[in-house]
């Protein structure tokens, strides 16, 4: 349906997404409520040409044009991404890489 999916996931280590994508969705909150919080590019950061190339696997690992681009949400930083069912140039993300414990507190308007 359209209702709103609400989703916490505990993660001890690694990386859940590790590669660069987006969501398939209209909208979509990220909340860190313990480590580290979601990595995301936005839009006009974006190399669209190799993103674009690659397909949504997020390969090769540098789609985005200047280091400082990269942004990095911290613990309990609430992050509302656009998801590709309102436009193909939707914010670009993936999970950070953690050795400690992680919550991840998701809702998303699918």
């Amino acid at each position: 349906g359209d209702g709103v999916e609400v989703r916490a996931t505990h993660l001890v280590g690694g990386q859940r997404c590790p590669r660069l994508h987006q969501d398939k969705v209209r909208w979509r909150l990220l909340l860190a409520a313990l480590g580290p919080g979601t990595e995301w590019l936005p839009g006009e950061a974006v190399w669209w040409p190799v993103f674009l190339a690659v397909g949504d696997g997020g390969r090769p690992e540098r789609v985005w044009r200047r280091e400082e681009d990269l942004r990095r949400a911290r613990e309990g930083d609430a992050l509302l991404l656009r998801g590709t069912r309102l436009g193909w140039n939707a914010p670009v993300h993936r999970s950070p890489k953690a050795t400690g414990h992680r919550l991840l507190l998701t809702l998303t308007l699918p």
